[in-house]
């Protein structure tokens, strides 16, 4: 079976694909959101294509359609949002946001009852 998470995954490295030539050295591109409509199921062991299509821009953000096609047509069809970051932003923003969560845990009490 062709899942929809496996398809949502190849139609965002398409889109990604798309946008390597725009890439300087330690960036990436990453995705920001997924709109998808999965159509058709799939046969096992059957080839599937993904095509992303440039739609142009939305402030820093690379607008995408997306097309899924197997040997028996359209599978799936969706919009993705992609944007260009530095890698070192991107860590240093999950590093924070992680952090945060850490320290408002390790100011939480818990308390403990017991109903005997």
């Amino acid at each position: 079976v062709f899942a929809t998470a496996r398809m949502i995954a190849l139609m965002e490295a398409s889109a990604a694909k798309v946008l390597i030539p725009l890439l300087e050295e330690g960036q990436l591109s990453v995705g920001v959101e997924v709109n998808v409509k999965h159509l058709a199921p799939t046969l096992n062991n059957d080839i599937v294509k993904s095509t992303a299509t440039f739609e142009g821009m939305e402030g820093k953000l690379y607008k995408f359609s997306i097309e899924v096609e197997d040997s028996g047509g359209k599978v799936g069809i969706g919009t993705h949002t992609r944007a260009i970051v530095t890698e070192s932003r991107l860590m240093d923003g999950a590093k924070k946001r992680v952090e945060k969560q850490l320290a408002i845990q390790n100011s939480s009490i818990i308390f403990v009852t017991s109903s005997t």
